[in-house]
């Protein structure tokens, strides 16, 4: 692998978050261990021949084509919190943008989640009516 392949590649990935990588990252650096100069991100980039992500996200990438979405993946693990979400580069100002969409509610689905909480606040009272009598 050619020295300046992987720094192309820590470069690319800094610039999506609007950074530069990190000279003599690592453990090589004395101003942090990770790929950019981000003050919040901990950017971290690896640079692979093969990787089994890669794989799974180019299968999942078909299936998605054909019916004209967006692949996500998430990757979930046995006593870890959290998802560990895949996408591509490429589509990570859509996805960003479904995901913000998502929590914001439209104003009638804010009007169904009042009537459905005005409901279980009636039916409970009704249930403590009826055991004390």
């Amino acid at each position: 692998m050619h020295n300046r392949t992987w720094k192309k590649g820590e470069d690319r990935l800094a610039k999506l978050f609007g950074t530069t990588r990190r000279p003599l990252s690592g453990g090589n650096s004395k101003t942090g261990r990770d790929d950019s100069l981000h003050p919040r991100l901990f950017i971290e980039s690896k640079h692979t021949q093969r990787s089994s992500l890669w794989t799974l996200y180019r299968d999942t990438r078909k299936k998605a084509r054909a019916e004209g979405r967006i692949p996500v993946i998430g990757i979930h693990q046995i006593h870890c919190k959290g998802i560990l979400i895949v996408i591509h580069s490429d589509d990570l100002e859509t996805v960003m943008h479904e995901h913000s969409k998502a929590l914001t509610l439209t104003p009638s689905a804010k009007k169904k989640l009042r009537r459905k909480a005005t409901k279980r606040k009636k039916t409970k009272r009704l249930l403590s009516k009826e055991l004390r009598t």
